[in-house]
Parts: C-alpha cells; sequence; structure tokens
C-alpha cells in the first residue's frame, strides 16, 4: 500500500510515501477475530435496540449490515491500517523536484537532469 500525501510549496513539490507490506498471517488472523468480535458486539447492541424500533425485519437486517460495515470500516481507518503501518515500521521516502517548463536537459557535470 502506498500512501501519498503532496504539498506545495515555492514551486517544489514533496511527496511523503509510507510503505507498509502485506499483513502476516498473524495480523491478519487477528483482524479477523477483531472482525468478529465487531459483529458480535453489534448483534448484541441492536437486539436490545431493536425491540424499541417499528420497522420490519428486512430493514432491520439492511441496516445491521450497513451497520456492521460501517464499524468495520471505521476500525480499519482509524486504528488497524495505522498500527498495520506501525507494526511493520514505517519507512518515508521524501521526494523534490523542481517543476519545469521546459524538457528537462543531463547536466555534463552532475548527470542530473536539469531545467535549465
Amino acid at each position: 500500500m502506498v500512501i501519498v500525501n503532496l504539498i506545495s510549496s515555492k514551486g517544489t513539490v514533496v511527496a511523503k510515501l509510507r510503505l507498509a507490506a502485506n499483513a502476516t498471517d498473524e495480523i491478519a488472523r487477528r483482524k479477523r477475530i477483531k472482525e468478529t468480535l465487531i459483529e458480535e458486539n453489534i448483534r448484541k447492541e441492536l437486539e436490545e435496540r431493536g425491540k424499541t424500533w417499528n420497522i420490519g425485519n428486512e430493514q432491520f437486517e439492511k441496516f445491521r449490515l450497513w451497520y456492521i460495515n460501517y464499524r468495520k470500516d471505521t476500525w480499519h481507518r482509524e486504528e488497524y491500517l495505522p498500527w498495520l503501518l506501525y507494526e511493520n515500521e514505517i519507512s518515508c521516502i521524501r521526494v523534490t523536484f523542481d517543476v519545469c517548463e521546459r524538457v528537462p536537459k543531463r547536466s555534463p557535470f552532475t548527470g542530473q537532469l536539469t531545467c535549465f
């Protein structure tokens, strides 16, 4: 996974890349356990709340599935991904380059591309 943040400042664009390796089997197992816990907690929560609601089973089931996915997505975005990045030791790359108005040419002295 690559997450890119771009910041523009005085003609220079800085891109910060955060890289995370795919989850190991152990991490994937812990993720499945957490998602199962989310499903169980929502089932219990909605059983209590559902007693006072005046909706049909079909509407209730649609809401339940939506709510489970919403809570999983929230957990995934706010807790799992940052933790996964941490577990895999965040790697940051800072890339800086000039924005040229013409095709860049190689410098005969350094071999680097330049706008001049």
